[in-house]
Parts: C-alpha cells; structure tokens; sequence
C-alpha cells in the first residue's frame, strides 16, 4: 500500500526524485497496467486504493483468454518458433497443418505465456526440422495423460534439455552451451547441479 502512495504522488505531480537527487525531474510518460484479478476486487479499498485505480484505469481494455481467440493461435506459434529458433540458433521449424489445428484446438489455460513456453520447450527438446504433436507434450491430447503435467517442472524440462544438448552435441560443452543459449560457465554450474 505505501507503494501506491508513492505511485499516486507520481502520476499526480508527473515527476519523480531520483534516488539520491535532491530536485524532481518532469517525466512525459504513458502508463499500461493490467491485471487478471476481477475489477469488484481492485474496489477493495484494503487492497488497492480507489484514487490510484482512478488514475489508471482511464481506458480500459479487456482481453478474452486465448481459448476463446483461437484464431490468435497460428500468429503466436510462428512467432514464437522464429524467436526460440533464433535464440536457440538453429533453422526455424516446420509444422504440420494437423499439429498446427491440434495447437488451435487446445484449450489453454495459462493464456499466451504456457503457449509460448510450450513452443519454447518442443523446439529445445527436438532435434528435427519438423515438430509433430507429440513434441509438444499437450496433456490430454494424442494419448498424452494428464501425467504428462509433471513434465511441466522447470527443473526436469532445463535438465532433460542440457542432457539433448550433450547428447546431441557428444559432449562438446561450447556447441552445447551455445545451442542453449547459455555462457560455458552456465551449462557448467547446470551440469554440477544435476549431476551430469
């Protein structure tokens, strides 16, 4: 709550004191906040106070899930296979219509974020030019339980994707590293840490 007093006072004065100045500066800026909380929850005066969500809240947007614009969906997946491939250095995949419609058809409940992070994790462990369905490890989908959530854990998805990066790469730390978008020293303290 003190942070927002504070926040308040900027978007009233439009200045700021920088840490360890002595005069405010003018500041010209536009802010976007959002939020996946309900709006009857931001009235709660204990939980966010009404003259700031006043000053913020000058247009408001609402955006539906991902579920319900699935048209969105294509857009998004070539968007993240050329990011991830770039990051990633490698050729940016190929997928196939009917993975491509099986994508689109899922219901995803973390929005843009598990789709990205789902792209993210089918390029990292697949070392084809091609994704099929089943790189994308979809609970629930092609035959997929919803075991196959527990492959959700960040610690087993980084540590399967150091092992395919050796493995891919004999061993070779600097192609390994490279391809994972780590510095050498990274993938080593990764490597000590899993026990590879």
């Amino acid at each position: 709550m003190h942070l927002q007093v504070k926040l308040l006072r900027v978007l009233e004065q439009r200045q700021v004191t920088p840490v360890g100045e002595e005069h405010a500066i003018d500041l010209d800026v536009r802010i976007i906040a959002a939020t996946n909380r309900p709006y009857a929850q931001l009235s709660d005066e204990t939980q966010f106070r009404q003259d700031l969500l006043y000053r913020l809240n000058t247009v408001e947007l609402t955006i539906p899930p991902l579920r319900e614009r699935s048209e969105d969906i294509p857009l998004l997946v070539d968007h993240f296979l050329g990011v991830y491939a770039q990051k990633y250095q490698r050729p940016k995949p190929g997928l196939s219509a009917a993975t491509l419609r099986a994508l689109t058809k899922y219901s995803w409940s973390g929005n843009v974020r598990a789709l990205r992070h789902t792209v993210e994790r089918a390029l990292v462990l697949s070392t084809s030019n091609f994704l099929e369905l089943e790189d994308f490890s979809l609970p629930g989908v092609n035959g997929n339980s919803s075991q196959s959530t527990q492959n959700l854990n960040l610690e087993q998805l980084e540590k399967s994707a150091v092992l395919t990066a050796l493995k891919k790469h004999q061993g070779n730390i600097s192609h390994a590293s490279q391809e994972l978008g780590l510095t050498r020293t990274a993938l080593y303290r990764r490597m000590e840490k899993y026990d590879l």
